[in-house]
């Protein structure tokens, strides 16, 4: 069973498992953490909201090659007048961790949630009813970043990405500005 600690492992093992699910997201007005229980539950010095059965994780897909997979997010039972300011929030990129954990029969934790999944959010969609609405976030894998081309140029600006205060670019512009090639030239010698 992977990386789940001793309590975690115990409570999975033993005949009643109480399992919960922890989703935290960051958007632009702060971080948004909820949990599959009902009312608010201190964990990891954060408060999580319980959203009950409100809340909804699409499939967690694991692989064995190296491809990105996402998921969907759901929370339904929203009021139509708060979905501006939700969707107002979502910044695609930034971060949400989900964990999965149980509890003990008294309630509290048993040992630590596990990751099950760390990606970045990406967009979002509502389905509107006449007093409460459903919305759905998708969730990027961070191995989509290995699919996305890294366009780097050689040039003082780009340098100075990496580099602030480095000038070794700084005339590279300016000389390539400054050389002519005769018609007809080779253009992978510099002109004499």
């Amino acid at each position: 069973m992977r990386n789940l600690d001793a309590g975690t492992k115990t409570e999975f093992l033993a005949g009643s498992l109480r399992p919960v699910i922890f989703v935290e997201a960051e958007f632009e007005s702060g971080w948004l953490r909820v949990w599959s229980g009902l009312d608010d539950f201190p964990w990891d010095s954060k408060t999580w909201v319980g959203v009950g059965d409100l809340g909804d994780i699409a499939e967690i897909e694991e692989t064995g090659d190296l491809r990105s997979t996402g998921l969907a997010l759901s929370l339904s039972g929203i009021k139509s007048s708060i979905i501006g300011t939700v969707l107002g929030d979502l910044r695609q990129g930034k971060p949400c961790n989900v964990y999965f954990g149980a509890l003990n029969e008294d309630g509290t934790l048993s040992g630590e949630p596990y990751g099950v999944f760390v990606g970045r959010l990406d967009t979002a969609s509502i389905e509107d009813g006449p007093e409460t609405a459903r919305i759905t976030i998708n969730v990027e894998n961070r191995m989509v970043d290995i699919e996305r081309p890294r366009l780097r140029r050689f040039t003082n600006e780009d340098q100075k990405i990496d580099h602030p205060t480095d000038l070794g670019l700084e005339n590279v512009s300016k000389t390539w500005r400054t050389l002519s090639f005769p018609i007809g030239a080779d253009r992978t010698r510099p002109p004499t």
